[in-house]
């Protein structure tokens, strides 16, 4: 079986262009993966720790206000994540959801690690080079660390 992970953000755009991308590997065109034995893709996103229980013991939340922050951010994942996993599943592959808390790229590497993933098909944005310098990217550490073989794709409006 042919691995590859998906990490995703809130981008719904970024993530379009990474299935598409996945739908375009040769794995996915070959019989064996018509007859559900090819590919499996691991859709994985990951929560960055935000330090809300550390503002609420300063008394900047109030209960409530971090539970409706938390809803709110799962309901817009999965106005995301579900997209992603029909197209997946209408090809005829087969998906699973992971969500985790963590830095993002030790997460997504650690996570390729885990699954043992075959390739990692990550989004990139255009950023300038002091953005870069600034605030980093998440996949650029994947592509720089990953021991598995990476895919970055640019979302559709990076492209154009």
């Amino acid at each position: 079986m042919y691995r590859v992970l998906l990490p995703i953000d809130r981008e719904d755009r970024r993530a379009r262009a990474q299935v598409d991308a996945i739908l375009e590997l040769p794995e996915t065109e070959s019989d064996e993966a018509n007859e559900g034995g090819g590919v499996h893709v691991d859709v994985l996103h990951v929560r960055e720790a935000d330090g809300t229980d550390a503002e609420w013991a300063a008394g900047g939340f109030a209960d409530t206000y971090e539970s409706e922050l938390e809803e709110t951010a799962g309901e817009r994942l999965m106005d995301t994540l579900e997209p992603v996993r029909h197209s997946l599943e209408s090809a005829g592959l087969e998906c699973e959801i992971h969500v985790a808390e963590g830095e993002p790229a030790t997460t997504v590497l650690e996570a390729a690690a885990e699954f043992d993933s075959d390739l990692v098909v990550i989004g990139v944005r255009t950023r300038s080079p002091l953005g870069k310098v600034l605030f980093g990217s998440v996949a650029q550490a994947v592509i720089l660390d990953s021991d598995q073989p990476v895919m970055a794709v640019p979302s559709d409006s990076d492209a154009a």
